[in-house]
C-alpha cells in the first residue's frame, strides 16, 4: 500500500476536516477511502461534500459513516476528472407530490458528465414508517431530479431491504435523492389531486413490471392484493379510469374476479323438465336470456390450453397421458388432496408455474350445453381416459366443514364436496 495526495472533504455544518488516503485494490483501481478525523452526531442531516480526483483506471468515493459511496468503473472516464458528491443539496426542481424521500438529496458534480460505464452508487434509506419489505418500501428507488420538477428514474442493480441499502446504475451526473411511494396516503385521502395521484399510480405500475425474481406481476399483485386493490379503486375514481387493467388486462380476474359466462344452455324446459321453445313464457331462462360472455379456447399446441374469456391457461391432458391431441392413454385418478397440490405445484409443463384451481375456476370449464362429460370436448378430449374412469376433480377451495374440499362432477356438471383422504381427479391450472 503506498499513500497518495491529501483531499478535503468539507462539513458544512461542522466545519471538520476529514483526511484521506489513497489505497490500491485488488483490480489495481484508485480506492478513496474517507477517514473522520472528527464527526459529530449523525451526518444524515448534515451537509456532507466527498471530492476525489478519479481517472480512467476507476475509483471509490464514500462517505465518512458509510452511508453511501460511488465506484466508477475502470474505462467509465476517458480522463481524470474531479468528481464531488454533496449530501442534502438543494436543486432547482423539488420532489413532486406522491413521494416520501428517503435519503438525503445528492448532488452529484461536474453537472452533466457522462460515463461510458454506469458507476454504481450505494445508499442507505431511511426506513420511516414503512413496514419491513412492504409493497411500499419495495417501490422505493433512486431519482434524477429535474430542473422543472419531474423526476427520471435510475436503473436498479439491486435493493438489500434488510440493510436498507439502494444499489443503483448512475450513467450522468444530477441531483438525485431515494424516494418512495406514497400509496397509503392516496387510499386515506391525503393525496387527492390528480397529479400527485398519477405519480404514484406510474410508480407502482413500474414496480409491478418489474416483480421481484421468481414472482409474475400476476403473482406480486396478488401477493400485495390487499393494498393495491383499495389504492386502485381510489386511483380509478380519481383519474376516471382503471390505469393497472390498460397495463396489465392479466390482472383483471384479480381485481374483478371471474367473468360471467355463458352457461351453454340452448333449450328452454317446462315444469315436466321437456324441452321447448324458448318463448316470453321462459323468460330468465339461460337459453333465453343467452347472457355472459362466450365461451373461447386456444390450444397454445404445448399441452396447455388458454381460455380466452378468463385468460386462465389449463393442463389439456392428465396425468398419464400422451400429450397428443388427442390425450391418449390412461391418466392417474388416485390422488388425495394433498397429492393433488403437490402434483400441481411440481408440474413444470409448458416452463409455467401451475396450481391447483379454485372452485369457480374449475366450474368455469362446465358447459351446461353438454353432459356426459359437461365440457368441451375439442380442448379436453378423454376426460373419462383415467384408470378409474372418475371424472370428478379436486378443487383447493375448502368446504364448510373442516378437512373437506369442493370437487366438480364433469358428468353433469355438478359441484360437490369430499373429505381430504378421499381419492380423484386433477387438472392443475396456471395464472394469466
Amino acid at each position: 500500500m503506498h499513500y497518495g495526495k491529501i483531499i478535503s472533504i468539507v462539513l458544512f455544518t461542522l466545519m471538520s476536516m476529514v483526511t484521506c488516503k489513497l489505497e490500491q485494490n485488488k483490480n489495481n483501481n484508485k480506492l478513496w477511502s474517507l477517514v473522520p478525523i472528527s464527526l459529530l452526531g449523525s451526518s444524515s442531516n448534515q451537509n456532507i461534500v466527498v471530492s476525489a480526483s478519479v481517472g480512467p483506471e476507476g475509483g471509490t468515493l464514500r462517505s465518512p459513516d458509510n452511508t453511501f459511496s460511488l465506484e466508477i468503473l475502470a474505462g467509465a472516464l476517458n480522463e481524470t476528472r474531479l468528481i464531488t458528491i454533496t449530501q442534502n443539496a438543494k436543486p432547482i426542481g423539488s420532489v413532486p407530490e406522491g413521494y416520501t424521500r428517503s435519503t438525503p438529496i445528492f448532488k452529484f458534480e461536474p453537472s452533466g458528465l457522462n460515463f461510458v460505464k454506469p458507476a454504481i452508487f450505494k445508499v442507505n434509506y431511511e426506513q420511516g414508517e414503512m413496514l419491513e419489505s412492504s409493497f411500499e418500501e419495495r417501490t422505493g428507488a433512486m431519482y434524477y431530479i429535474k430542473d422543472d420538477s419531474t423526476l427520471e428514474r435510475m436503473k436498479v442493480n439491486t435493493r438489500d431491504f434488510a440493510a436498507n441499502l439502494y444499489v443503483y446504475a448512475v450513467p450522468h451526473f444530477s441531483f438525485a435523492v431515494g424516494l418512495t411511494v406514497r400509496i397509503s396516503n392516496v387510499i386515506s385521502g391525503t393525496t387527492s389531486n390528480i397529479n400527485p395521484v398519477l405519480n404514484v399510480v406510474n410508480a407502482v405500475l413500474a414496480e409491478l413490471g418489474n416483480p421481484p425474481t421468481g414472482m409474475t406481476t400476476y403473482e406480486y399483485f396478488q401477493a400485495n392484493s390487499n393494498l393495491l386493490i383499495p389504492f386502485m379503486e381510489i386511483a380509478d375514481q380519481i383519474l376516471g379510469y382503471n390505469p393497472f387493467l390498460l397495463a396489465f388486462p392479466e390482472l383483471a380476474i384479480l381485481i374483478n374476479g371471474l367473468p360471467i359466462l355463458k352457461t351453454g344452455q340452448t333449450s328452454c324446459y317446462n315444469e315436466s323438465h321437456s324441452a321447448v321453445i324458448c318463448s316470453g313464457t321462459y323468460d330468465g331462462q339461460d337459453a333465453r336470456e343467452n347472457k355472459g360472455l362466450p365461451r373461447s379456447y386456444t390450444d397454445n399446441g404445448n399441452g396447455t390450453i388458454k381460455d380466452n374469456s378468463t385468460n386462465l391457461v389449463w393442463q389439456k391432458c392428465l396425468y398419464g397421458q400422451n400429450n397428443d391431441s388427442g390425450c391418449s392413454g390412461i391418466g392417474e385418478q388416485a390422488y388425495t388432496i394433498t397429492e393433488a397440490t403437490n402434483y400441481c405445484q411440481s408440474l413444470t409443463l409448458a416452463a409455467r408455474k401451475w396450481r391447483l384451481p379454485t372452485a369457480s375456476e374449475l366450474e368455469s370449464l362446465i358447459d351446461y350445453g353438454k353432459k356426459n362429460p359437461a365440457i368441451d370436448t375439442t380442448f379436453f378430449p378423454n376426460i373419462y381416459g383415467t384408470r378409474y374412469g372418475n371424472n370428478t376433480f379436486w378443487t383447493n377451495t375448502q368446504y364448510a366443514c373442516s378437512n373437506c374440499y369442493y370437487q366438480v362432477d364433469f358428468y353433469f356438471g355438478d359441484v360437490s364436496f369430499n373429505g381430504t383422504g378421499a381419492y380423484s381427479t386433477v387438472r392443475c391450472v396456471s395464472n394469466p
